[in-house]
């Protein structure tokens, strides 16, 4: 009996830890919560409204660059790309912190950048490790073949999982920088794609990193105390049912 206990107070640690990684530190969705008043228009990141131009093919794409119009996509081939960027610009920098130890005398110190990369094929463990302060490129592809580098943010991608069409907020097609042009050179050998351009639809201003850590701690407290609570209750089932099959 005492070992049953210890292994269910590992098996609590163990939920406690991955809910913590998923919630706080890696890839939870928390972009939603800042889009449930952005509304409807023509600014980026908000849903299109009538006015909105659709691209469907690469020639549509120099054009909405050349005349900055409000744009949107939508397509079924959603490409992960081996580059994120920031999701708050202010969080760029070396960020400073005291381990919460009795005998921690020295600060430590963890950089952020503005962009990180990944390999290339992405391995899947890297998919996985996503980091929360950073949202993911992607290549969509359009109505004639062709693929487009976007740029949202990631919990749009959920959508795969309801419906076989993503659709995609407003955004403006501007110029690759650097380290965009060099990720889509990557993908060009394995995809059609104009490495010139980005559909960018991600609003920066909409995400306040302190503020971002405070709710992903209130998701991790309450995911934790319904895991822990469902596991509890599930053993306590089992147990029920295992000494009611016992002879006695």
């Amino acid at each position: 009996m005492k070992d049953k206990t210890i292994i269910s107070k590992i098996i609590e640690i163990a939920l406690v830890f991955f809910i913590l990684m998923w919630t706080v530190a890696g890839s939870f969705p928390t972009g939603w919560i800042y889009d449930l008043t952005a509304g409807r228009g023509t600014q980026t990141g908000q849903k299109p409204d009538a006015s909105v131009s659709l691209i469907r093919r690469e020639g549509d794409i120099k054009v909405a660059c050349t005349h900055q119009v409000p744009v949107t996509v939508t397509g079924d081939t959603l490409v992960p790309c081996p580059l994120m960027k920031v999701r708050d610009r202010d969080e760029v920098g070396v960020h400073t912190y005291r381990p919460v130890r009795r005998r921690a005398r020295t600060d430590k110190h963890y950089l952020v950048r503005t962009y990180e990369t990944m390999p290339y094929p992405i391995p899947f463990m890297v998919k996985l490790m996503k980091p929360a302060s950073h949202n993911q490129y992607h290549l969509i592809r359009l109505e004639d073949g062709s693929y487009l580098g976007v740029y949202f943010d990631d919990y749009l991608k959920l959508q795969k999982w309801f419906k076989s069409k993503i659709d995609l907020p407003v955004g403006y097609v501007r110029r690759s920088d650097q380290a965009e042009r060099k990720m889509l050179k990557k993908m060009k050998a394995d995809y059609n794609v104009n490495t010139d351009y980005i559909l960018d639809m991600y609003n920066e201003d909409k995400v306040n990193h302190p503020e971002d850590t405070i709710i992903r701690y209130i998701f991790f407290l309450i995911f934790s105390i319904a895991a822990v609570w469902g596991f509890r209750r599930l053993r306590t089932i089992y147990e029920q049912k295992h000494k009611q099959s016992d002879p006695e």
